[in-house]
């Protein structure tokens, strides 16, 4: 609580401002959550902003900042910040690669940067804005003559805990796939129906999971069923990448979903960390 305590207060990686039920905000109301609504779905956000906006609410909240979610990448950034992370972004370089394919942006890249490119994990290499964010930083390292590293210890006293999917695929395909459907229910339809009413689907937030195919439900493209299997498979490919990203990042204490007394587990080695510390 307010106290210091170990109840602490949760912060979670971005969501833009009223795409609530398809990004996963219905979190129970007596919980408070920070670092949601921080934008807009027509404004850009990058992991320097949140970074920015995390770094403030640790230093100015009494209780304990419990980091959870998500992109793991916003999560490595808090824990391991790279020097890169204070580059601006370049708006005119970035309304100009816009217009290029993967192929052609990963083409940029291996001129700027064969290291870089090389860096990369698959999934990156296939995506349009990380490739970009890519060829701006290295387009801005090499016009400033600067070299950049990454840190290899933690920037905040922080206990890491992560928890690996259940091992029942089965199980595992359920989980997601009642999670999608749990969406629909909750009106993941009709908020975007509402959302593309207000905003071009051409914006970066329609990029987010569940949105591109629940725009195609919406256009009559796919039925019902089709749009509930193939936000699960997106899921699973998402979940799938996520964990391979987050074994990238060191000194962080794995579980298991299902395992038996995980909860009784996790709080020990909590409250073993916390009392250390405090």
């Amino acid at each position: 609580g307010d106290d210091g305590s170990a109840a602490g207060q949760t912060i979670q990686a971005p969501f833009e401002v009223w795409m609530d039920i398809v990004t996963g905000k219905d979190h129970p109301k007596s919980i408070k959550i920070h670092g949601i609504d921080l934008c807009n779905p027509d404004e850009d956000y990058s992991v320097s902003q949140w970074y920015s906006a995390t770094t403030q609410i640790i230093c100015q909240t009494k209780a304990l900042p419990i980091v959870v979610g998500g992109t793991g990448m916003y999560v490595k950034s808090l824990l391991y910040p790279p020097d890169t992370l204070h580059i601006p972004i370049n708006y005119p370089l970035r309304k100009r690669l816009a217009t290029l394919s993967v192929n052609d942006l990963k083409f940029q890249l291996q001129q700027l940067s064969p290291l870089r490119l090389q860096n990369m994990n698959s999934s990156d290499q296939n995506n349009p804005r990380r490739l970009i964010r890519a060829i701006e930083v290295a387009q801005h390292l090499s016009s400033h003559k600067t070299k950049t590293t990454s840190q290899s210890k933690l920037a905040l006293k922080a206990l890491i805990i992560g928890i690996n999917p259940p091992l029942d695929r089965y199980i595992y395909y359920q989980k997601i796939k009642q999670r999608v459907i749990s969406r629909i229910e909750n009106g993941a339809i009709a908020e975007t129906a509402s959302l593309i009413k207000k905003y071009s689907v051409n914006q970066k937030a329609f990029s987010a999971l569940g949105y591109p195919l629940l725009i195609r439900y919406l256009t009559k493209k796919i039925n019902k069923d089709e749009l509930i299997e193939a936000w699960t498979q997106e899921e699973l490919r998402y979940a799938k990448s996520q964990l391979l990203f987050f074994r990238t990042i060191p000194n962080i204490t794995w579980f298991t979903h299902g395992e038996p007394m995980l909860l009784s587990k996790v709080e020990k080695i909590v409250k073993t960390w916390y009392d250390k510390d405090n």
